[in-house]
């Protein structure tokens, strides 16, 4: 999975616990805007130049999500204020609600005139537990039934030249045995949130 990590500025010393657990659990993460700058926005503040390169900003953040699967929001306690999310933060919600990307909360709404957009946005809350992105381990060999019914083979476990991406390729067991690729952290997906993908059987 692709997953673009957003947040308030104040944050950004959190984002790499985040980033290494996600890694290693196989998915793909994008750090936040200016994440390796962030004193940039300071640089402008004050300047006629401020307004443009916010909105520049805005706009870049829109083309990275929708090249992802998801975002997931680290929202804090700052400054008194419970589960922080700032301004730009919203947005970017709002953008990954739009172009129907999954939405993760790392901790609960935060209260305030704007919870009922977010709760209306169906963000998904992990109370600070990583453990929803866990994928199942998949090994070559492994026999598979496809939730329609279809029986599969895993014939090699591959990366992703141009993304690092782990990828399954697996066999049909059925039929001309057409091959196929998927990424493995969609293998086990729920489908309409209750379905698995995918299933192992022992044969």
């Amino acid at each position: 999975m692709k997953i673009f990590l957003i947040c308030s500025k104040s944050f950004y010393g959190k984002i790499e616990y985040y980033k290494t657990n996600l890694e290693k659990m196989g998915h793909n993460v994008t750090l936040p805007n200016c994440y390796d700058a962030p004193e940039t926005e300071a640089k402008y503040r004050g300047t006629d130049a401020h307004s443009s390169w916010k909105a520049e900003m805005i706009k870049h953040s829109e083309e990275v999500i929708k090249d992802m699967d998801a975002v997931l929001v680290l929202n804090f306690d700052k400054n008194g204020q419970k589960n922080y999310i700032g301004g730009a933060t919203f947005l970017e919600i709002y953008d990954a609600f739009r172009l129907g990307k999954k939405i993760y909360f790392i901790n609960d709404l935060p209260e305030g005139m704007l919870k009922d957009e977010l709760i209306g946005f169906s963000p998904i809350i992990l109370n600070n537990d990583l453990s929803v992105f866990k994928t199942d381990e998949i090994c070559v060999g492994d026999k598979l039934k496809h939730y329609k019914g279809g029986e599969y083979t895993v014939l090699a476990i591959a990366e992703n030249t141009e993304t690092n991406e782990k990828m399954v390729v697996y066999q049909a067991n059925y039929g001309d045995n057409k091959v196929w690729v998927r990424p493995q952290t969609m293998f086990f997906d729920k489908i309409n949130n209750s379905t698995n993908r995918f299933e192992k059987i022992n044969k």
